[in-house]
């Protein structure tokens, strides 16, 4: 049988086996709840770093979406700007062709001033020539000879045919 100093001693050394045993588990115990702790930080971490990565990414799938209608906008006014520069193109061409068949009538250098210079000739001409004819039927008839002026207008229809009717123009002379 073993003595009671052994058991003893094996007592003490089961005791401080048991202790050393339990003191270990209490640190490693403590170790793994620090370790769960880190790791539950790091997946904590994690989790709002992937948070910001898929705003992030959530963002730019707007942005794009904001440029891509900006861009098809941006297009569409680039068209309408371009059909407004060929409209306003023709009409300078319409506005110079214009401002030039003007100038070219409003200056007798020019052929349809020219033109117009020969019409209105020939219009002052003929309206010369109807006033000469009128004088001379006047001097030839005068009121106080012909006073319902009937030879007058004879002689204006003989000499000036076609000219206007001047009948209830000239003043009647009282009776």
């Amino acid at each position: 049988m073993e003595s009671d100093e052994a058991r003893a001693d094996r007592w003490d050394r089961s005791s401080s086996a048991m202790e050393d045993l339990a003191a270990a588990n209490v640190a490693s115990n403590a170790t793994m709840v620090d370790l769960v702790n880190g790791i539950r930080k790091e997946a904590a971490d994690r989790d709002r770093k992937i948070a910001v990565i898929e705003k992030s990414n959530r963002q730019q799938r707007n942005i794009m979406y904001v440029l891509s209608v900006a861009t098809v906008i941006m297009l569409v006014i680039a068209v309408i700007n371009a059909i407004n520069i060929g409209a306003t193109k023709d009409q300078q061409n319409q506005i110079a062709a214009i401002n030039k068949t003007l100038l070219d009538c409003t200056n007798y250098t020019g052929e349809c001033g020219r033109a117009n210079a020969a019409k209105q000739e020939e219009i002052l001409d003929e309206v010369k020539k109807y006033n000469l004819i009128g004088f001379y039927c006047i001097r030839n008839n005068p009121a106080a000879q012909d006073p319902r002026a009937e030879k007058f207008l004879a002689c204006m229809d003989r000499l000036y045919p076609g000219g206007p009717d001047l009948t209830g123009v000239l003043p009647t002379p009282p009776r």
